[in-house]
């Protein structure tokens, strides 16, 4: 980052406690993710915070707004000419080959990441099975001495 930006970065605990606040706002409703998914997540909302931040750039008074009504409001009025389109998915089809390599990339992650959660669980002692015809010595499955 160039010297001259520095000191527009926020300072302090509260810059970085509003960007936690957020991200957990982002994906407060869900229990799990893959790190893959969750990093294609983080991308998309760092495009809309882009966009926010672009449209407040243009237009100072949107600075006192919701972010989230700047967002439907950029996105709303966000409109792309059929020559760009298509242009934009004649690009998307000469790079189909970086996208199924892309694609495998992520298959990789899952693969990698089931097994390191497999290695992960059989290192639980719940995962061991015992020997059959072993029992745990307790005083109720002692047998009993007759006198």
């Amino acid at each position: 980052m160039p010297a001259n930006q520095i000191g527009l970065l926020g300072s302090g605990t509260s810059p970085n406690e509003a960007l936690h606040a957020e991200i957990n706002k982002w994906f407060a409703n869900q229990a799990a993710i893959h790190s893959a998914s969750l990093q294609a997540q983080l991308d998309v909302n760092l495009v809309g915070k882009l966009m926010i931040h672009g449209a407040a750039l243009y237009h100072p008074t949107l600075t006192s707004s919701r972010a989230a009504a700047v967002l439907s409001e950029v996105v709303h009025s966000f409109v792309i000419s059929s020559q760009d389109w298509t242009n934009f998915c004649l690009v998307q089809l000469s790079e189909n080959e970086r996208t199924l390599v892309q694609s495998s990339m992520y298959r990789e992650s899952v693969q990698h990441t089931r097994r390191l959660v497999r290695a992960h669980n059989l290192k639980r002692p719940a995962a061991f099975k015992k020997p059959a015809g072993v029992q745990k010595r307790t005083p109720f499955t002692l047998r009993r001495a007759r006198r």
